[in-house]
């Protein structure tokens, strides 16, 4: 890939979150991502692939692709990750490998990127897109430019049936907010309700369910971001009967209310902002 490429293509950056530990949890995220390890050690899986990682490493998803933390073998490790979307035509992230070791030199400065571009994005300044796409385009042309010093092949975890579910969950992103029922998703996997369930819960960590409210949650904390979005508007865009049931599984998940997490976020953007 020329080096040209990426500067003509900016980036959309959909989320970004640093100091984030691991859980041993699943995830699809319809967007690419980034995810750099500050410190740590852990096998990460990546559709059926094992990657050890450890601090300095990045991993770098292509859209749809179920990944999550497989065996964390130390109990402090922490990652920075972003979410983005680039053009549709865009070439800029092909035939890159999937895990770059960063030398010790050069981890320092992908840190500080990252977490400014953190920064910027959940700031309030003018020009704060902009500023963390830039940064972004920075860690990628160091992720470009390192790729020789990728990870050792991965062996394959065997999952039967793995692309039956990903075929789901690729339409429960785009049906988050709609009554659905096992008997519909099943019949998308092509599989028996009982053996898709199965499947689904070796497969991310979660029943069909479980996956498809973490989904409403985390959509929901999105438009909670922007502070005109009422707490009952925000459950009913994302499918929940009513505000009672949203602010109750709300709390559940993320364990506080959503009017707390909302003042919480405002306070936190309102202190980056001054």
């Amino acid at each position: 890939m020329e080096s040209s490429s990426i500067g003509g293509q900016m980036p959309k950056i959909i989320a970004a979150r640093d100091k984030v530990f691991a859980t041993t949890q699943a995830y699809v995220d319809r967007e690419y991502v980034l995810q750099y390890w500050v410190d740590g050690d852990v096998d990460f899986r990546v559709e059926q692939r094992l990657f050890s990682v450890q601090g300095g490493c990045a991993i770098l998803m292509q859209p749809n692709r179920p990944h999550g933390f497989h065996t964390i073998r130390s109990g402090n490790c922490e990652c920075i990750y972003v979410r983005f979307v680039l053009p549709a035509d865009s070439r800029m992230l092909n035939d890159l490998p999937e895990v770059v070791r960063f030398s010790s030199s050069i981890a320092p400065t992908v840190t500080a990127r990252l977490t400014s571009l953190c920064a910027e994005w959940h700031g309030e300044l003018p020009g704060r897109d902009l500023v963390a796409a830039g940064l972004l385009l920075e860690v990628l042309g160091l992720y470009v430019r390192n790729a020789g010093e990728k990870s050792d092949e991965p062996p394959s975890v065997h999952l039967p049936s793995w692309r039956n579910v990903e075929n789901v969950i690729r339409w429960m992103h785009e049906h988050y907010n709609q009554d659905v029922d096992i008997a519909e998703m099943s019949r998308l996997a092509g599989l028996s309700p009982a053996y898709f369930c199965r499947s689904f819960k070796r497969y991310t960590g979660r029943s069909p369910h479980e996956y498809l409210i973490n989904i409403r949650i985390d959509k929901a904390r999105e438009l909670l971001c922007d502070a005109t979005m009422t707490c009952t508007r925000a459950a009913e865009e994302v499918g929940f009967p009513d505000v009672a049931a949203f602010s109750r599984v709300f709390r559940k998940l993320i364990g506080v209310s959503p009017s707390y997490w909302v003042r919480k976020y405002l306070g936190e953007q309102r202190k980056l902002a001054a």
